[in-house]
């Protein structure tokens, strides 16, 4: 047989990675007997990737029967299916981990061999994604390039994280207010009268958030009128834009949710005021820096429905997620106000939103990282933790938004092989309290 196993191991027990740094990370080997090859070759690649398929009409023009005149005719209308594709190339690295591509031929006995490798990612790379009709995707494979026969590859994905500070960000930090009202009427005897009105108003004390973080989603009700709530359905979702190139420029808009509460009101008559926090899950950053061809952006959607036959009313809430949290501006806010709704550990002094930063100085930097084939399994702090000491480190969860597959049909063949069944991207996600009156009173 030959090769027997090939693997591509990180430094990084996430294979995660902030854009700027330094992957290294080792190929291992082995072979069950003598191998004739030309080489061993590694290619790291990051490219976006969109792809999806409309049904368009297309006119076709005929003669009509019988008609005189050679330029009278009718029209007539099939319909196809037309691709619409785009794609970018962010960088590709490619050497030779043994050999050479016009080297002579190489015998290798049977035995297990490692091989180091190390790539610098560029500065500016949008963060990882892996969505229904695109995708944002970084790579490695291993070919043993073989002379006279079909080169056996593998392959594997690694995410990549695009730093989103939402520090520097100042809009993100002004508490938003979103208000509808609903009039209800009535029809009595052709005449139509006002029955009241209800004033619905979603509230955040700020827009910029980080994954593992609860949204303070606050809802108040002013209901003038005798009409009943009959449920509230909130959704975090995310928006998300498709762009293609070929054949042409099109836009592709695809809406996914990502959490979502139905609340049925045991009273829903009165005026009242909810606060539902929003668990929000691993996801990427926003906005998705640097891809010109797939945007991102999260929402929360807010439908009310009442009672009888009166129309429901919409209220939208857009947030931006991003890597790294707010810090100490959100955190005393919080801390210092008197109308918040708290629990015993926020009332204890513990920290509940951000991190208080003591410190901007940079300190010594971390040292590099072994190439050996046995890594530390302990994640070094991201790069970003020179600015913010105090800040914990995150840990990086698997996205449920994932790739069923890595394969490549303009790249790969029958004979690459895949490191794992699925690929689903790693995003920071934090581990903090945030104070929220999860007391309904409907």
């Amino acid at each position: 047989m030959g090769l027997r196993n090939c693997e591509i191991m990180f430094d990084n027990p996430y294979n995660t990675y902030y854009s700027g740094q330094t992957i290294k990370g080792v190929v291992n080997v082995s072979f069950d007997s003598t191998k004739k090859i030309r080489g061993i070759s590694i290619k790291l690649k990051g490219e976006a990737k969109t792809k999806w398929t409309e049904r368009q009409q297309k006119q076709q023009f005929g003669h009509t029967a019988g008609s005189n005149n050679h330029h009278s005719g009718q029209n007539n209308y099939e319909y196809i299916n037309v691709d619409f594709t785009g794609s970018e190339e962010y960088f590709k690295f490619q050497y030779y981990l043994l050999g050479a591509k016009k080297g002579d031929k190489l015998e290798i006995p049977p035995g297990k061999y490692s091989y180091p490798f190390s790539c610098k990612l560029p500065e500016s790379l949008p963060s990882s994604f892996e969505g229904k009709y695109g995708h944002i995707r970084y790579t490695a494979k291993v070919t043993l390039d073989r002379p006279w026969k079909f080169d056996q590859e593998y392959k594997t994905a690694f995410t990549v994280i695009s730093t989103v500070d939402l520090n520097l960000n100042p809009q993100v930090k002004i508490p938003i207010d979103v208000s509808v009202d609903k009039t209800f009427g009535c029809s009595c005897f052709g005449w139509c009268c006002d029955t009241g009105s209800m004033v619905i108003t979603g509230s955040l004390p700020y827009t910029g958030f980080v994954s593992g973080q609860e949204i303070p989603l606050s809802l108040k009700f002013d209901n003038d009128s005798n009409v009943e709530l009959q449920s509230i359905n909130i959704e975090l979702k995310k928006n998300i834009l498709f762009h293609s190139q070929y054949p042409s420029r099109e836009t592709k808009k695809f809406d996914e949710i990502v959490w979502r509460r139905i609340i049925k009101p045991n009273d829903g008559l009165h005026s009242n005021t909810i606060c539902q926090p929003i668990m929000i899950p691993a996801l990427p950053p926003s906005n998705l820096y640097h891809c010109s061809i797939i945007g991102l952006n999260y929402t929360i959607k807010i439908q009310v429905k009442f009672m009888g036959s009166h129309t429901g009313k919409t209220i939208k809430i857009p947030i931006v997620l991003g890597t790294i949290p707010l810090t100490s501006q959100i955190t005393m806010d919080a801390v210092n106000s008197k109308d918040s709704s708290i629990d015993n550990r926020q009332q204890q002094g513990a920290p509940a939103i951000g991190f208080i930063v003591t410190s901007t100085e940079p300190t010594a930097p971390p040292g590099p990282a072994s190439s050996d084939t046995n890594f530390d399994s302990n994640t070094s702090p991201p790069p970003y933790h020179l600015l913010y000491p105090n800040m914990p480190v995150p840990t990086y969860t698997e996205s449920e938004f994932k790739a069923e597959t890595i394969q490549d049909e303009n790249d790969d063949n029958e004979h690459t092989q895949f490191g794992f069944s699925y690929f689903a991207p790693r995003y920071p996600v934090y581990n903090f309290a945030l104070p929220s009156n999860v007391n309904q009173r409907f």
